[in-house]
């Protein structure tokens, strides 16, 4: 090397640091780094180490291993937080299907428990539709139904979308059968006023779901001349809690 190149090398050594963008890149680069041995420079990205010019991207191999092993902990422990969500989502489906498994038995004995005095289980839409013929016939049935006291009215509501058809129809009331509880018994009584402690919607008091053991009759509505069926109601059951 001559005398005079080596003294334009000693200058630039000596002189500040001046930066400046590299031919067809947008990556800003000094002079004395290009006198300076170098690890090849690398680009990291997706996780990933690759060789290559890189500029604005260039890391030392040292530093981009790092930063590619933090990426495969931060892509583990996202795997690792989706795999726990799916498993909690998981186990708490069986939690799930066990009470409500659960809640079944619980429901299906009590009407088992009626049948065995002489309560007949009948579906909601049968009661509602055969109510006259079950009347006359002063039929003992059971129902499963929504507990609901409109003003002086007591009614088995089908769902409890029926009951919140109280507010949607301006009160008009279907899907239900009417009951009278004065002889029902003293703890089902109590149930029942304390069901009527809630207010559903403004126009209604109740929306208890429970079993009801009754024997079909017909009633006077009070107001009118006329007689309609309804279920006598004698006791009631309701899942404890």
């Amino acid at each position: 090397m001559s005398r005079r190149a080596l003294r334009i090398i000693a200058i630039l050594a000596l002189a500040p640091v001046t930066a400046c963008v590299l031919p067809g890149t947008n990556a800003r680069q000094d002079f004395r780094s290009l006198l300076t041995p170098q690890t090849t420079p690398v680009v990291y990205q997706d996780g990933q180490c690759t060789g290559g010019v890189g500029m604005s991207q260039a890391l030392r191999d040292a530093d981009c291993r790092q930063l590619a092993e933090n990426f495969r902990r931060t892509k583990a422990e996202e795997q690792k937080m989706r795999q726990d969500a799916i498993d909690y989502a998981q186990a708490q489906q069986k939690i799930a299907d066990v009470k409500a498994r659960s809640e079944a038995t619980k429901w299906n004995r009590a009407f088992e428990d009626g049948e065995v005095r002489g309560y007949r289980r009948t579906d909601f839409l049968s009661a509602m539709l055969d109510s006259k013929q079950l009347a006359q016939g002063r039929a003992l049935i059971s129902v499963d139904g929504y507990y609901v006291k409109v003003g002086s009215a007591e009614y088995i509501f089908a769902s409890m979308d029926d009951v919140m058809r109280l507010t949607w129809a301006y009160g008009q009331i279907e899907r239900a059968i009417p009951v009278v509880t004065e002889d029902a018994s003293r703890q089902t009584r109590e149930r029942l006023l304390k069901c009527r402690e809630h207010w559903v919607y403004g126009v209604a008091s109740g929306g208890c779901r429970m079993a009801t053991f009754g024997q079909m009759t017909m009633c006077r509505k009070a107001g009118s001349s006329f007689e309609s069926p309804c279920l006598d109601l004698q006791f009631n059951w309701q899942p404890e809690g």
